[in-house]
């Protein structure tokens, strides 16, 4: 793994040794399954085991994870790495037993009433459903395959959002599937979480309670993703590692992210209430994840999503629901109001004082949407140089309006000029 200290790794359990734990560890092993060794030195013996077992496994330098069933892999930049997938290996799948072998029709498969009773409740409109169960499907069926768009799951409290995450998980055999209630480790440089994962859930709390800024920019990055550079503590250079993970998030915010106008990576499907109400929803959860918890379901979850049909489904592009429609209209319309608001008398201003004032009114909003919303208005980003006595050469930054056609714009006054520099941290 390093060239100054190699380490044995099992990859699939990602657990490590030194060399010398073979030299410690080797009798006590040997003792307990009853292993003679036939040498004239024991000694001599023990030595030389670390070498002569290190001789005979394959060198690798770092890790990696691709959904195949190679056990070593070549990155971009040819460098050889241990493959930590770790494949789902089921049999044929066992019949359902009661209470939950009464059986329902889904998209004209027959499957335990219960799960099409969930699927129902977390995906009331029937085309969002049959998107989400092809969706799902996707990662049991093609999982070398990326899907360029993540999941927004809206709902109230204790509705059975997070029971997505459940299906997955435990069609997967809980391998490679991450659940959070924070970005950080999405974006952290050191973080693993995307490229070791197959899925990604975010039981999001977090924007609000972390204060992350741009989450919903960097999320968009994220999902184009077919690589990523991640740096690996105690190596010198950061490396490219393949990205095959799916990025599922359920929240009870709907004003979440400042949703842009053309919004076409997030899936996000009705907003999801109570059938009944709060206690009929958790009685009805609690004998779903008793279903969940049966020794046949994980087998049965991979092997009927196996079989789903996906014909129609784009792996590029997701549909846009009306529900995401209601989401980018308020966004766009509380956008549009405060910067009205802020622009007012204004026709000149420092970057920093618009995002400030988001940031003040409690409204997300990235630089990308700011930037649109102000050049639709006339404004344009101007790098401008002032020039006075210990500061020929000083630069700072400018929002300002385009006058009418055929004007020039006007000049920055020496007091706009000082304000501005400060802003820019021109020291004085």
């Amino acid at each position: 793994m390093s060239a100054n200290t190699p380490i044995l790794l099992h990859a699939l359990s990602n657990r490590t040794a030194t060399v010398q734990d073979i030299k410690l560890g080797f009798t006590e092993w040997a003792n307990a399954s009853q292993i003679r060794v036939e040498c004239k030195s024991y000694l001599e013996f023990l030595n030389s085991l670390p070498e002569r077992v290190m001789s005979q496994l394959p060198r690798v330098y770092g890790l990696g994870m691709r959904p195949n069933h190679e056990r070593f892999i070549t990155d971009g930049s040819g460098i050889k790495l241990a493959n930590i997938f770790n494949p789902v290996l089921f049999g044929a799948p066992s019949p359902i037993p009661a209470p939950f072998d009464v059986t329902a029709d889904l998209f004209g498969q027959q499957v335990p009433e219960i799960l099409a009773e969930m699927l129902m409740r977390v995906f009331p409109a029937e085309d969002e459903r049959r998107f989400m169960v092809q969706r799902i499907a996707a990662i049991v069926k093609t999982p070398m395959r990326r899907v360029k768009h993540a999941v927004f799951i809206v709902g109230t409290g204790g509705t059975g959002k997070s029971s997505v995450l459940d299906i997955i998980e435990t069609a997967l055999g809980g391998q490679h599937v991450n659940r959070s209630s924070t970005y950080a480790e999405l974006f952290d440089k050191f973080s693993e979480t995307l490229v070791n994962n197959r899925v990604v859930g975010i039981e999001d709390k977090a924007i609000g309670r972390g204060g992350e800024q741009y989450v919903y920019t960097n999320l968009k990055q994220i999902i184009d993703y077919n690589q990523r550079s991640v740096s690996i503590k105690h190596q010198q250079r950061s490396v490219m590692r393949e990205v095959y993970s799916h990025l599922f998030i359920t929240t009870n915010k709907p004003d979440l992210f400042p949703w842009d106008e053309n919004e076409r990576r997030f899936f996000a499907p009705q907003y999801i209430e109570h059938k009944e109400s709060a206690e009929e929803s958790g009685v009805f959860l609690t004998r779903f994840h008793e279903f969940l918890a049966l020794p046949q379901t994980p087998a049965y979850l991979y092997h009927w999503l196996m079989t789903v049909d996906m014909t129609g489904f784009d792996y590029g592009r997701c549909p846009r629901t009306e529900y995401m429609n209601e989401l980018v209209n308020q966004s766009v319309s509380m956008l549009d109001t405060l910067l009205d608001e802020f622009l007012e008398g204004r026709d000149l201003f420092h970057p920093s004082d618009v995002s400030n004032y988001f940031v003040q009114r409690q409204h997300r909003a990235s630089p990308d949407e700011i930037k649109s919303a102000l050049t639709k208005r006339g404004f344009e980003y101007k790098r401008m140089q002032f020039r006075c006595e210990g500061h020929v050469d000083a630069r700072f930054s400018v929002w300002r309006k385009a006058p009418p056609t055929g004007r020039h714009f006007r000049d920055v006054t020496e007091a706009e000029a000082f304000e501005l520099m400060q802003k820019q941290g021109v020291a004085f």
